[in-house]
């Protein structure tokens, strides 16, 4: 039954949606858009690219050292490309090092 006043609310709030847009020719703010009904933290992110210039999710930033593993990431929430620092928000720093030879 939880499920279904959920989706319920997520009708009335896209109903409202389009009526101020259309009926009320609101422009309506990127924050209140709606873009998924079954992911609600959905974003449109906008890119560079030619084609396609507009895609739907989360924009994360991922930092990799030499040998490819991850060494740092940030999840830019309601961020554009231009927008990121090319830091990630979890810097792990100076600890990490070349892998000391093993059985030596």
């Amino acid at each position: 039954m939880d499920g279904l006043r959920y989706y319920r609310e997520m009708l009335i709030k896209h109903i409202d949606l389009v009526d101020r847009r259309l009926i009320a020719g609101e422009q309506i703010p990127h924050q209140a858009k709606l873009f998924s009904i079954f992911q609600p933290w959905t974003e449109l992110i906008k890119k560079g690219k030619r084609r396609p210039s507009v895609e739907f999710g989360k924009n994360l930033t991922v930092t990799s050292d030499s040998c490819h593993l991850i060494v740092d990431w940030e999840l830019a929430e309601g961020r554009a490309d231009s927008e990121l620092s090319g830091r990630g928000g979890r810097t792990i720093g100076s600890e990490i090092s070349p892998a000391e030879p093993v059985g030596r």
